[in-house]
């Protein structure tokens, strides 16, 4: 497997090595990966059936279609947040010894 990690330990190429990641890195990625988008899908939908009686629209139609376009929305906002996290030093990983 390949990984760009920040290397401290003077690692060179073949050389079998520890890899270290954050605690706090991990579980913010883990809840932007899992839990939000969960979350944006669920307020979507009661967004939608709050809105539905001043269209007059069926609840349960645009309680799913609100949900769904929140739930692809919450993707965008992923990649946009990843990219940026991805550039910190805090969320990538460390070479911290050569086994």
């Amino acid at each position: 497997m390949e990984v760009e990690a920040v290397n401290v330990a003077g690692a060179k190429v073949g050389d079998q090595i520890l890899l270290r990641i954050g605690s706090g890195a991990v579980l913010k990625v883990s809840f932007l990966l899992y839990v939000f988008p969960i979350l944006l899908m669920l307020a979507g939908a009661v967004v939608g059936q709050v809105l539905a009686p001043s269209f007059d629209i069926n609840p349960s139609g645009l309680s799913a279609a609100v949900g769904v376009g929140c739930f692809l929305l919450s993707f965008l906002l992923i990649r946009r947040t990843g990219n940026r996290l991805a550039r910190q030093k805090s969320y990538r990983p460390r070479v911290i010894r050569i086994i």
